[in-house]
């Protein structure tokens, strides 16, 4: 039988006995079949390899990179403001251990003396340059140097020089910080000038933590960033990116559909404590809570039970009071300056003995997805000294005000003699 097209082909195929192969397509089809199939595969072929393509021209932008990083060494403040900055945990120094710290563009070293008292010195011992906590040791609650055992107290006094043959010198000491201890924390007074080393206020908010009978530790939640130390405070004047960049409620799922009205005052001088303008307030309340931005979820009643109250306490310190009809929450977030643009943000949370511990842990959760929601923008943002500002903008002169007072006159030189600035 012969077929003379596909078709009679597919219906030979079929009869009991016959077989189809390529064999019988090349010896039965047609000519022009063949020809048309030829060109069906040399086209595919053809698409698949010498299609156009629409290539994504590459993203060359690189926050990190030493451009980016020169532009906003010109356009942002200093990077190592004065004042009380936390530089380690009591734990760092429990039990006789010594504890390194690279940050505000130096080297330290934080020990517990014999007294009980802590001390942060200088890492570099003044004698020949050895790295105190790199090979050094506890004695007699005195750190002694890798080197040459030299030894000095929390004072930064050298009291011992095993070979010294006549009494040590009063020269031969190193520089020692102004320590506070609170909360749990080694705070160190940090200034760029020689004159102003004395502490010009102290530590004050949240002292009543401690007392057991009415608070219990919680948790800390330690985090790092690659912005400026002033972005975290600047916050405070930024009324409007509440409602843009923040959810009103930033846990998986619902933030999908919740969306809130914020009611916010920031206050600073004259408006906060005028004998000590040191200190401002930031305060927050919700007046409602939506679903889909239309259905309001909450009774005002519940919402307005709930506030928050923010005290900036310096340029790197931050603390927060959560009110609920349950009891108060309280949180203290530390900011590190490690290098200019690289901040270690510590978090310790306290909370009333009336308020259940699953509800804290939502709320450091809730706590740390908001400041997750402003790591993009802090980390790629430029900052401009005078912004172009428009009606319905925060407090922002007030804020750059606030926040000039931790700078002197040398606290840019002591950025540009660090070798990465």
């Amino acid at each position: 039988m012969q077929c003379n097209s596909i078709r009679g082909l597919i219906l030979y195929s079929m009869m009991p006995g016959s077989l189809l192969d390529i064999e019988n397509v090349l010896l039965y089809a047609p000519l022009w079949q063949l020809a048309l199939g030829g060109l069906i595969v040399v086209w595919v072929v053809n698409w698949i390899m010498f299609r156009p393509k629409l290539v994504k021209s590459p993203d060359f932008y690189n926050f990190r990179s030493e451009k980016v990083r020169r532009m906003k060494m010109k356009s942002f403040p200093p990077p190592y403001p004065n004042g009380w900055v936390r530089l380690c945990s009591t734990q760092d120094i429990a039990g006789g251990k010594i504890h390194s710290i690279s940050a505000l563009g130096r080297e330290f070293v934080a020990f517990r003396g014999d007294n009980g008292k802590a001390g942060v010195l200088d890492a570099y011992c003044p004698h020949l340059g050895a790295h105190l906590g790199q090979g050094g040791k506890i004695v007699n609650g005195n750190i002694e140097c890798p080197f040459h055992s030299w030894q000095f107290n929390t004072d930064g006094k050298a009291v011992e020089i095993p070979y010294c043959r006549k009494d040590i010198p009063s020269r031969a000491k190193t520089k020692a910080y102004h320590v506070r201890e609170h909360l749990g924390m080694v705070f160190i007074w940090f200034h760029a000038e020689s004159e102003c080393q004395d502490p010009q206020w102290e530590l004050e908010f949240h002292k009543d933590c401690l007392d057991d009978s009415r608070f219990y530790f919680v948790t800390s939640r330690q985090m790092e960033f690659d912005h400026h130390v002033i972005e975290m405070h600047l916050n405070s004047a930024d009324y409007f990116h509440f409602s843009t960049l923040h959810k009103a409620l930033p846990l998986p799922i619902l933030d999908k559909f919740l969306f809130g009205l914020h009611n916010l005052k920031a206050r600073y001088f004259e408006n906060a404590i005028p004998s000590k303008p040191h200190i401002c307030f930031f305060e927050e309340k919700m007046e409602k809570l939506f679903l889909f931005g239309k259905i309001s979820v909450v009774p005002s009643f519940i919402l307005n039970s709930i506030a928050v109250k923010v005290t900036f306490e310096g340029p790197t310190i931050v603390h927060f009071s959560v009110k609920t009809i349950l009891g108060e929450m309280r949180m203290i977030k530390t900011i590190l300056p490690i290098s200019p643009f690289h901040q270690y943000v510590e978090a310790r949370w306290w909370a009333d003995r009336s308020v259940p511990r699953w509800l804290c842990f939502i709320m450091t959760i809730v706590a740390g997805r908001a400041l997750e929601q402003d790591r993009e923008v802090w980390s790629n943002k430029m900052y401009h000294e005078k912004p172009m500002l428009v009606s319905g903008d925060g407090p922002f002169p007030a804020f750059k005000r606030y926040y000039n007072q931790f700078y002197s006159d040398n606290s840019k030189s002591l950025a540009e003699n660090e070798l990465e600035w």
